[in-house]
């Protein structure tokens, strides 16, 4: 029988395997927990759900390659396309530039508001930058959503025009 030490303790390597494992254990568990309670990468919170000014502009701007509507509150929008979902709802890819931060996202009309289905953060390359392949920008989860969602392509710019003109009122 030996006397206990606590230097030997924790030097040897059976107990300090023994130690180790709890540590390792509530290490994972906080980093997961804050996995999930921090909003973003710099603690603001990504878009989800309902967006007065981004519902506002969705409703009523047209798609378009290049150029930005600004929103009352200072971010910067850029409708994509908008598509039909399976549902038999109207959605819309779009861009969002809120200061430093750009998002890539998808909202559907359902019941006459838009609710934003998903948002990814984005990097939008300067329309002047080098050439970039069809479908560099693509953010998986965003075209993932899209691939699961949409039921047929997206819509042209008359056949959208006139969609927005009428209210989002299905003439299909």
């Amino acid at each position: 029988f030996r006397a206990f030490s606590a230097s030997n303790f924790f030097t040897s390597r059976s107990n300090a395997k023994c130690l180790s494992w709890p540590a390792a254990l509530a290490a994972s568990v906080v980093a997961a927990l804050a996995l999930l309670l921090v909003p973003g990468e710099d603690g603001r919170q990504p878009l989800t759900g309902s967006d007065a000014l981004l519902a506002g502009a969705l409703e009523s701007e047209p798609s378009r390659a290049d150029g930005w509507v600004a929103l009352a509150d200072g971010r910067a929008l850029q409708p994509v396309l908008t598509f039909p979902d399976r549902d038999g709802n109207w959605c819309r890819e779009f861009l969002l530039r809120d200061g430093d931060q750009d998002w890539r996202g998808v909202a559907c009309r359902e019941a006459g508001r838009w609710e934003t289905q998903v948002v990814a953060r984005e990097t939008f390359l300067a329309a002047e930058e080098a050439y970039r392949p069809a479908g560099a920008g693509d953010n998986d989860k965003v075209a993932g959503f899209i691939t699961r969602n949409a039921a047929d392509i997206a819509l042209g710019a008359s056949d959208e025009q006139a969609l927005i003109t009428s209210g989002w009122q299905d003439a299909r």
